[in-house]
């Protein structure tokens, strides 16, 4: 099982660190890491006793990753859908939530 989740935790931090860099690459500031102490508190990691404890919130985190910002917001004239060569465009009116 911890061979397992260390992996898990090494393509995170991969698919990270290659975010931070193309945010530097196209002119931006990748926002800072939080302390490790505050993501234990943020995810109640005190609380998992056991292996099925661990695998349960690895399900809830992989099930429900935040949203995007630009994704929970509606475009406008001053603030269109964010785009790259790689996007493709909204499959559904931008009308809110679904």
């Amino acid at each position: 099982m911890l061979k397992v989740a260390v992996a898990f935790q090494g393509h995170h931090k991969g698919h990270r660190d290659a975010l931070a860099a193309t945010v530097k690459k196209l002119g931006g500031t990748p926002v800072e890491a939080k302390a490790i102490a505050d993501y234990a508190k943020a995810l109640n990691a005190g609380a998992l006793k056991d292996q099925a404890g661990v695998v349960g919130l690895a399900i809830k985190l992989e099930l429900g990753p935040p949203t995007p910002i630009w994704a929970s917001s509606r475009p406008s004239k001053t603030r269109p859908w964010p785009r790259s060569p790689a996007a493709s465009p909204p499959t559904r009116p931008c009308t809110g939530p679904p």
